[in-house]
Formats: structure tokens, C-alpha cells, sequence
């Protein structure tokens, strides 16, 4: 397939295959851009994923990638070549769609030689087997679609995206279908295609879980911007705002003053990720606390309630009118009323303040928030 366009400087660098440069969306009425100045790229056989709530622009950005809409600004580079102005189907993308978009008329055989329409129709159908073969799904060949699982559909779904040898896949709530039993064995079987396949892919949610499992790497998205970029480890341990501190999972919001290596706090000194000074916010996971009776103690914790959860024991405490969670194994069991000590066992993390977070930047404990 033949790009138009320029080539960029991103054509210089062999592992960057897709890159975003400036891409802003205004529609009319919304009282801001919809997705405002991103800039990331994507590299060869990587899965990108874009995370963040409802409206904050991750499915325009999507759709703006695919050529379904045009930006007011900004570029859309692959394998070197601008493909910005080019249309959806000169663009050599691959998308697998929340409904998955198969012919229900059609075998699965045919669904996948649909992608190589244009070829001889023998060779179309034994390069269809080849993909479903890939897929594990060669004996459902001669099905319809009504008759497959839900994941079974996905995974024809994305052997005809396949099938099309794109440059790059993008996928949109690919599990958002599924059953929640489905949802985790599917998201594994997927990462695993994509990577046998050595394709390249941006997953589009807004299930943490599903981004931190699947991606090699997030972008969190907020009000049409990228708060965060980096691997799943260094996103949800290391948050560099609240925002990011409360989406990606439970997390204890701390008020400290710095003092270089050390915060003073609730908890006592504490050890921070980086040198600051004066007053910071600081973000703790619940799984970072220590637990210990605290009988005796003048500065013990009181718990308030805890749920067992099979392999761990979820806490909620109470530490002079703060409220903190704190995940533990589930050998360290104490009941409610109990006296205990507090203490990190991982250095706390200082978040950046954003003039939209300075004025709610109130101490204690805060859920994520990812209702799509």
C-alpha cells in the first residue's frame, strides 16, 4: 500500500513507527478541545495503550489515528510517511471494534478472506485457515458468528484485522463485551497474538487492570491530554499527580513538609521518591503499608473495618481523624478496634500540584475514580 505524504524525522528512527505530533480536536460546542496538543509515539511490536475516564478524549484520539476525523491541528506519522491527510483505507491501519463488526452471514472462513479481497479467491482462503490456525480457531471455520463465544468472535475479529497485514492495530474497549469470568483469560490470549504476531497495537480503556496487564506501555489520558506516559510499573508507582495517583488504583493522599530526602506526616518521617521542600502532597499504595500491633503505642492506628479477600486482607484505618487503606498478606489479621502501627515500607511518592488540583488537595485517603 502506497502513503502519501512527507517523510519526517521519525523516518530516522527505526523503532519509532507511529508518532503523534501536536494533534488537537475542537467540535463544536464543547467549550475546549477534545484532545489538545498530544504528542507520543509508538514503537515497532509495541502495545500502547490510552487510558483515562469517559470524555477525555482517548476514542477521538483513536478515531483521529484512523482518519475518521480530522484534526484542527497536528500530525499523524507512520513509518515515516505523514499520513495525516491521507482517508481511513489509504492509511494502512487495522482497527478491531468494541462489536467486533463480523458479517453474521458469513462463515468465520469468510469473514477473514473478506481481508484479502482483491486476491485469487484460493489463495484468499488458504491464507484466511492460516490466520484462524493462528488464533486456535481452525476447526470453527465453516461457523457462523452467532455460534462463537464472545472471545472466540474477538479473536476472528482480530485475525481479519490481521489478515490485512496493517502497519499498525488499533483496538477500541476490545473487552468491553465480554463477561467479567472471560474478561482476564481473553486479554491475556490477545497480548499474546499481537506479540507472536510481532504487530504493533494501541489499546483504547478505561479499565486500569486491563491497561496495567496488557500494555507496555500507558498514556494516561485527562480533559484531553496526556497526564502520564511510561510503562505500567513506572505509571502506578511512581504517579506523577493526584490524577494519576487515584485512577490507576487505591492510594493514601498525605499532606507532608519536606525537608529534602524526608517528609514530616501523620505517620511520622517518611521517606520520599525525590528531594522536596516545604509542603507536598505525597501518595502511599495501600500494599506499601506496614501493619503491627500498636498496643502501648500513643501514635497507633485504629482499625475501622477489614475485608478478606481470599490471598489478602484489605484494611480501612483511622490515624488521628485520617482515614488510610492498607493491603496486607493475609497472615496479618487484626480485628476492628484494634490498636496498630503504621509505617511505609516503600519511600512515599511526591506528586506534582496542577492549579486544578491545588485547591481539592485534601489529606486522608481517595478511591479510584474510573466510572466510564
Amino acid at each position: 500500500m502506497r502513503m502519501t505524504g512527507m517523510m519526517s524525522p521519525e523516518a530516522l528512527i527505526p523503532d519509532v513507527l507511529l508518532a503523534v505530533r501536536e494533534l488537537s480536536k475542537r467540535f463544536a460546542g464543547t467549550p475546549g478541545p477534545v484532545v489538545d496538543a498530544l504528542d507520543f509515539e509508538v514503537c515497532r511490536g509495541e502495545i500502547f495503550a490510552l487510558l483515562g475516564p469517559s470524555g477525555c478524549g482517548k476514542t477521538t484520539t483513536l478515531r483521529l489515528i484512523a482518519g475518521f476525523e480530522r484534526p484542527d491541528r497536528g500530525q499523524v506519522i507512520l513509518a515515516g510517511n505523514d499520513i495525516t491527510a491521507a482517508p481511513p483505507e489509504r492509511r494502512g491501519i487495522g482497527i478491531v471494534f468494541q462489536d467486533y463488526a463480523l458479517f453474521p452471514h458469513l462463515s468465520v472462513l469468510d469473514n477473514v478472506a473478506f481481508a484479502l479481497r482483491g486476491r485469487p479467491r484460493k489463495i484468499r482462503r488458504q491464507q484466511a485457515l492460516k490466520w484462524l490456525e493462528f488464533v486456535g480457531l481452525a476447526d470453527c471455520a465453516k461457523r457462523l458468528p452467532h455460534a462463537l463465544s464472545g472471545g472466540q468472535q474477538q479473536r476472528v475479529a482480530l485475525a481479519r484485522t490481521l489478515a490485512a497485514e496493517p502497519g499498525i492495530v488499533l483496538l477500541d474497549e476490545p473487552f468491553s463485551n465480554l463477561d467479567t469470568a472471560l474478561r482476564e483469560a481473553t486479554r491475556m490470549e490477545l497480548r499474546g497474538l499481537l506479540k507472536a504476531a510481532g504487530t504493533s497495537a494501541i489499546l483504547v480503556t478505561h479499565d486500569q487492570s486491563e491497561a496495567l496487564s496488557v500494555a507496555d506501555r500507558i498514556a494516561l489520558m485527562r480533559h484531553g491530554s496526556i497526564e502520564q506516559i511510561g510503562t505500567p510499573e513506572a505509571v502506578y508507582r511512581t504517579p506523577r499527580t493526584r490524577f494519576a495517583a487515584e485512577f490507576l488504583g487505591n492510594t493514601n493522599l498525605i499532606t507532608g513538609e519536606a525537608a529534602g530526602p524526608v517528609a514530616t506526616t501523620v505517620l511520622g518521617p517518611v521517606r520520599l521518591n525525590e528531594r522536596a521542600a516545604g509542603t507536598v502532597i505525597l501518595s502511599l499504595r495501600p500494599e506499601h503499608l506496614n501493619l503491627a500491633d500498636g498496643r502501648g503505642h500513643p501514635a497507633a492506628a485504629t482499625v475501622l473495618a477489614r475485608e478478606f479477600r481470599g490471598h489478602d486482607l484489605f484494611y480501612r484505618l483511622d490515624l488521628s481523624g485520617q482515614t488510610l487503606l492498607a493491603l496486607t498478606d493475609y497472615r496479618v489479621v487484626f480485628e476492628p478496634g484494634d490498636p496498630v502501627l503504621v509505617s511505609p515500607r516503600e519511600p512515599a511518592v511526591v506528586l506534582r500540584r496542577l492549579k486544578e488540583d491545588a485547591g481539592g488537595a485534601a489529606e486522608g485517603s481517595h478511591q479510584a475514580r474510573a466510572a466510564e
